[in-house]
């Protein structure tokens, strides 16, 4: 009984006396198992995606690929709303953390003072709890162009924890190996792939459908986010991946909750965009040989128009029926429709991204997640829920 004390001390003393790993500090401050036994920067994506438990699919973006998903659970004390993993070369990258933002903590409509103050808490809180783990933090530059601020950083091991934080905007926490950041400089700005290979994504199929095959998706979620959603995916489309939706809603003074102006959409991104090699045009109104025009090129075309119920019911019907019919079939559901009536009802913008010259159908792109990445509407349609403004493109500059 003696022997068997002495050993057991000797094991509750060397269980006492064990240092935290890196690892196992960065899980107990988020609160959430980001790593496991060995670095996370060694992983491959798919593994942290399913220790998170969380539902995404990788997107390709930049130079590597993106896993983002929407989640409802307490991150670093804090209520998130989403995380996105980034990946070069197979292996994690880089991990952001949504915490507060002006679009998803406006539902439940709170009033802009009632945000500022709970995004003011929730940075408090977070900053507090790295400086009780970590210590102080070091300013570090982050960010290419107009987007380029100062943040707190804090490292310990292989990781370093950025806030980046805009007063009224959003609190989002940046987790990469330190010298991820310390790398990036004012003119390091990530280049837009070249007009030939947008044109390679174009697939044509036997049933005259043509479409860009290679859009990515960013689920706006509830918030109504759909400008700067629809363009962090024309930027994803184009290899530009340090850009997301809070930061566009940011530059385009995006209201609590959404609604965005579309001259503020273009007034925000004339400088973001020629930071990265890029422009913003307006093609005119919505016509079937513009469209066609950009689509062969393989660039994407931002549409304004009225998501009402009769419209969106349409889009459903095609993304649920198309599918399992024969081409004739389908022609002749198309021309046994009635045409939708006119309701200025949920303005909204969307990606166009194909056409079919025989059924004289567009290809529709929302931002609502995987259900809605192609829905298919005839033109009569969709000239019935136009608002009526100028098509948009973002292209490489010449």
């Amino acid at each position: 009984m003696k022997r068997f004390f002495v050993i057991l001390c000797c094991a509750l003393c060397g269980t006492l006396g064990a240092e935290e790993t890196a690892e196992q500090l960065l899980n107990r401050l988020a609160g959430t198992p980001f790593c496991g036994e060995h670095e996370l920067w060694q992983e491959p994506p798919a593994r942290v995606v399913r220790r998170l438990n969380v539902n995404c699919r990788a997107e390709n973006t930049g130079k590597g690929k993106l896993f983002a998903a929407r989640v409802a659970r307490l991150v670093f004390g804090i209520q998130a709303a989403e995380i996105r993993i980034f990946a070069v070369d197979g292996k994690t990258a880089r991990i952001d953390v949504f915490l507060v933002n002006k679009g998803d903590s406006a539902i439940g409509n709170k009033r802009r003072g009632d945000i500022r103050n709970e995004l003011r808490r929730a940075r408090s809180d977070v900053e507090k709890l790295f400086r009780e783990n970590l210590g102080r933090p070091r300013k570090i530059g982050y960010g290419t162009g107009t987007l380029r601020r100062q943040l707190p950083m804090w490292t310990h091991g292989r990781y370093a924890l950025a806030i980046d934080s805009v007063e009224g905007e959003y609190l989002i926490v940046r987790i990469a190996p330190p010298e991820a950041f310390s790398s990036r400089r004012k003119s390091s700005g990530e280049q837009p792939k070249a007009l030939k290979d947008c044109s390679a994504n174009v697939r044509r199929l036997e049933n005259g459908d043509v479409f860009i095959s290679d859009v990515p998706m960013v689920d706006q979620g509830r918030k109504g986010y759909c400008v700067p959603a629809t363009v962090e995916r024309v930027l994803r489309y184009f290899g530009i991946a340090g850009v997301d939706m809070h930061k566009l809603a940011e530059k385009y003074k995006t209201g609590v909750g959404g609604r965005t102006r579309s001259d503020r959409m273009v007034h925000g991104s004339r400088q973001l965009l020629e930071d990265h090699g890029l422009r913003m045009r307006e093609i005119g109104k919505l016509k079937r040989h513009a469209i066609v025009k950009y689509v062969d090129r393989g660039i994407p075309v931002l549409w304004f128009h009225y998501s009402n119920p009769a419209f969106k019911k349409r889009l459903d019907f095609s993304i649920n029926s198309r599918g399992r019919a024969t081409a004739e079939g389908w022609k002749r559901i198309l021309g046994g429709q009635k045409r939708i009536r006119r309701s200025d009802e949920n303005p909204h913008i969307a990606l166009i991204i194909g056409y079919n010259r025989d059924t004289d159908e567009f290809a529709v792109s929302n931002s609502w997640g995987e259900r809605y990445r192609i829905a298919w509407a005839r033109f009569t349609d969709m000239a019935q829920a136009d608002a009526g403004m100028n098509l948009f493109v973002v292209q490489p500059r010449k």
